[in-house]
């Protein structure tokens, strides 16, 4: 992948539709031709795709470059279980202008992360430390979201109990992986433009279920529509 960045994906797909958005409640998502998305972000706008699927459903030997042996080795056997979801990729691209964020939340699956290009600053949080993240269930019933948008500038007026969060900063530079376990909870920061690739969908449900059996438990009642 030591060719992705930028120029790459505006050169070869500069008129797939990436679905992107401003605000991060994602209430203005709308559709726009890569390279006019790559603009934005080099005009400087703070736009933000992110969980991009769009690239390796219309290219999948795009995700030939991506080395499936190692990233496999470095999970371990305990992770190396399945695929969650449709099956219609195996990773998704975050394509960012700098600034932006994504809120802190925490996945069901396992998650591996590689910085292509720019840099990110994760903040991450073992699944002990829920009290303080005032989580609410999302309809996919794939991950938990907290209220807290960005990590790096908290409202401890509106959630005071945030501040005695114990968790990792990390700052990731091209070339850096990090992998996440399940239900650990982690928020991102864009420090420049950037772009990640996320490898996710991989669950052990054991694991899972010792990670957080509180939320493990919501999610797979939610799946089975318990009520």
């Amino acid at each position: 992948v030591g060719k992705w960045n930028f120029e790459f994906f505006r050169r070869n797909y500069p008129d797939l539709e990436l679905a992107v958005f401003k605000d991060h409640s994602k209430k203005d998502l709308t559709f726009i031709k890569c390279k006019e998305f790559i603009d934005k972000v080099k005009a400087g706008e703070r736009v933000y795709g992110r969980g991009l699927d769009e690239f390796f459903v219309h290219d999948p030997a795009l995700l030939q470059e991506v080395n499936y042996p190692l990233v496999q080795k470095l999970r371990g056997a305990d992770h190396n279980i399945g695929k969650m979801g449709s099956g219609q990729y195996e990773g998704l691209l975050f394509m960012s202008a700098q600034n932006t964020y994504t809120q802190i939340h925490s996945d069901v699956g396992t998650n591996f992360n590689m910085q292509i290009e720019g840099t990110k600053e994760w903040h991450i949080y073992p699944p002990d430390q829920l009290p303080y993240f005032y989580a609410e269930p999302c309809s996919t019933n794939l991950f938990y979201r907290s209220a807290i948008q960005d990590p790096t500038n908290p409202d401890i007026k509106t959630f005071p109990m945030f501040k005695y969060a114990s968790g990792y900063k990390v700052e990731l530079q091209p070339g850096d992986a990090l992998f996440i376990p399940p239900m650990w909870w982690h928020g991102v920061k864009n420090r420049t433009d950037a772009i990640g690739c996320a490898l996710d969908g991989f669950v052990n449900l054991g694991l899972t279920l010792k990670s957080n059996p509180f939320l493990s438990l919501g999610t797979l009642l939610n799946a089975l529509n318990v009520r």
